[in-house]
């Protein structure tokens, strides 16, 4: 028997579900306080804590700490809000322990990569993944990270690298490892989508950038 999941990505159906698409986003400029019945499989597994809803009705004003009229796209009366009923159903179709078993396997391979490097070049931020832990990247701490950063551009590896530009007139007296993080931390893929070629390349590239052993 098909899953609907398949059924729904045949090329068929894709014309049909598209339309769908547009016709419920019509219907929630209209109705825009539906939302998703809670998943509560899903707040069970791995990611409890990244999906549990705060049950009173967000506040209008910031959270505390944060100073109003914050300018950097941040709505504190949206702080509350959950993924609405379309975007709630197509997550339901996901096979998120097959997603999970993915990150994790694409993590383990990059932190075996790492661990033999000199640990004064580079080293993970965390080792060890925790067993109902899913990875969204693979945090990577790199000391002279400011003179390599080049030549990591230049050979086209995939990263984000976390704060690389700190909001201007912000100071660092407020967030210290943060400042730190921002001159070091590089996080590398772990897609679930990562191909077995895609990722020995990757691996490869880490080589090649900070392969001298320990």
């Amino acid at each position: 028997m098909r899953s609907f999941a398949s059924y729904a990505a045949s090329p068929a159906n894709r014309g049909a579900y598209a339309l769908f698409g547009l016709a419920w986003a019509g219907v929630k400029r209209l109705i825009p306080n539906v939302r998703a019945a809670p998943d509560e499989d899903f707040a069970h597994e791995d990611l409890a804590s990244a999906s549990e809803q705060p049950k009173s009705p967000p506040s209008k004003s910031p959270p505390s700490g944060l100073p109003s009229g914050l300018p950097y796209g941040f709505d504190a009366q949206r702080a509350g809000e959950g993924a609405d009923f379309g975007a709630g159903f197509w997550l339901r179709q996901v096979d998120r322990r097959a997603l999970y078993r993915r990150r994790r396997a694409h993590y383990q391979a990059i932190i075996a990569e790492i661990s033999p490097y000199d640990s004064k070049i580079i080293r993970p931020l965390k080792p060890h993944l925790d067993e109902d832990m899913v990875p969204h990247m693979v945090p990577l701490l790199v000391e002279d990270l400011s003179q390599r950063f080049r030549a990591m551009e230049d050979a086209a590896l995939p990263m984000q690298r976390f704060g690389q530009f700190l909001w201007s007139g912000e100071g660092q007296k407020p967030g210290l490892a943060a400042d730190r993080l921002s001159r070091h931390l590089i996080q590398i893929p772990c897609h679930q989508d990562l191909t077995a070629r895609q990722l020995d390349d990757l691996l490869g590239l880490l080589r090649r950038l900070f392969g001298g052993r320990s």
